[in-house]
């Protein structure tokens, strides 16, 4: 409740009239409640889920799993690198079926291993089928482990493969329901740099990796949603960044989330009119993260402290230890190699991700080509010369807080380094954020030509 008074406090204020209203603190602390206890119902659903039909599904996989292990599909594309690995243990945790209590198998995520057949994921889906005569438990109490619902469900219908099959009809189905709303609704600004960001992110590898499902139909979803509700959301936007939040920590495997906020927030900015004083806007983007953060982390330590009472030992202290890796500037995978493990800085961090989106020529060529589009565009609407062709203004009220929204990923790298650098196979699609909030300016500028309005 104390959260609630705290969010009726800034409420008081009216700056935050787009964002908040008065039973806001409210509905985001009862929200808190129901994603917990509808995030353990699920996946109590999910567990519940005939097993037979899903192992022999996966079993069905594992030697098409076995012969595309370790082979590299674009080894020219550093953007495009897939991760057979989580995959492997994924699928582990979902043909599990122990004979532990139900919520116990729930909140502990389990699997086999076995020292004879290895320790490579793969050889944990193996002792999870049954391969291994020395396996023993294996457990991954950290994560919610929410894909567990969607992929339960979808592996009893087909197998691994059907399920990338699926996710690719899937992903192209709301690409093009989402163009078609962004235009319908007038968000045209939205569309050339989302195309642009899911082309430097590598859809293809988005689709061919069930790790990366979560944050990328999570984000095209909350797009949908946004761009159908706008008109009704003023007011509520603070809860469903709060919700959205919780929801990504839910399903995702800690890879990429700041995509499914970024485009989000640039979103909530644009349903802001452009005589709202630069600064509020700031502030209500400002605080529409903070809730977004809130949400994420309130959702993790939920699971840490039910993880804890249910399978009777302290997650929290492990969990705590991984946040102490992840959040360390050196290359480490545990908690005891911090003291021996190699030192990188922030800016190698970074450098290193931006390696990923830019060290291709297809993405090169992209990252050029906008720049190129936009100012050929730009000179033959000079060239005429007509009243009411000429170029529009970037709102400068709009400016700062679009710059806020870019800076998002430098401050997740910097505070989450360990995990930014070693991982940034996956981790570089956070920084299209701040690609996304760059070609949203030029891309704005020419959906909203014909009007030529200049912010106050």
């Amino acid at each position: 409740m104390e959260l609630a008074v705290a969010l009726n406090k800034i409420r008081n204020t009216t700056l935050f009239d787009p964002l908040l209203n008065r039973k806001s603190g409210l509905h985001i602390a009862v929200a808190w409640f129901a994603m917990v206890a509808v995030g353990v119902l699920l996946l109590v659903l999910a567990y519940c889920l005939p097993n037979d039909i899903i192992r022999q599904h996966v079993q069905q996989s594992l030697p098409n799993i076995e012969a595309r292990w370790g082979w590299e599909y674009f080894p020219d594309m550093p953007n495009a690198q897939m991760d057979l690995r989580t995959d492997c243990r994924m699928l582990a945790s979902a043909v599990y079926d122990g004979k532990e209590p139900l919520l116990e198998r729930v909140m502990g995520a389990y699997s086999l291993k076995s020292e004879k057949l290895g320790m490579e994921q793969v050889d944990l889906l193996r002792a999870t089928l049954g391969e291994a005569d020395d396996a023993v438990l294996d457990e991954y109490p950290r994560y919610w482990h929410g894909y567990l619902v969607p992929l339960r469900l979808l592996l009893l219908f087909g197998d691994y493969f059907s399920v990338l099959y699926c996710a690719g009809a899937i992903l192209l189905l709301l690409i093009v329901l989402l163009a078609y709303l962004l235009v319908k609704k007038h968000e045209t600004a939205m569309l050339p740099p989302l195309v642009v960001t899911l082309l430097l992110a590598s859809p293809v590898s988005l689709v061919m990796s069930t790790q990366y499902h979560a944050v990328t139909f999570i984000m095209l979803l909350s797009l949908l949603a946004g761009v159908c509700l706008k008109d009704r959301l003023k007011g509520h936007w603070g809860l469903v960044f709060f919700v959205l939040g919780g929801i990504v920590n839910y399903f995702d495997f800690f890879t990429f989330p700041l995509l499914a906020l970024g485009p989000l927030l640039v979103l909530f900015l644009s349903t802001m009119g452009d005589d709202i004083p630069w600064q509020k806007q700031v502030l209500n983007v400002a605080l529409a993260a903070l809730l977004w953060f809130l949400g994420y982390g309130l959702m993790w330590v939920s699971k840490w402290i039910l993880a804890s009472v249910v399978l009777h030992k302290n997650v929290i202290e492990d969990a705590s230890k991984q946040v102490a890796v992840r959040s360390s500037n050196v290359v480490a995978h545990g908690y005891g190699q911090l003291a021996n493990g190699k030192h990188f800085s922030h800016l190698r961090t970074i450098l290193v991700n931006g390696w990923r989106i830019a060290g291709s020529w297809f993405n090169a060529l992209v990252i050029i080509a906008y720049p190129v589009v936009f100012g050929i565009w730009a000179q033959k609407r000079r060239s005429k010369g007509e009243e009411g062709t000429r170029l529009a203004r970037f709102p400068r009220c709009k400016l700062p807080a679009l710059i806020a929204i870019a800076l998002l990923p430098l401050i997740w790298a910097f505070a989450v380094s360990n995990h930014t650098y070693t991982h940034s196979t996956f981790t570089y699609r956070i920084f299209l954020v701040s690609i996304f909030c760059v070609l949203y300016i030029p891309s704005y500028i020419m959906s909203h030509t014909s009007v030529g309005h200049e912010c106050p």
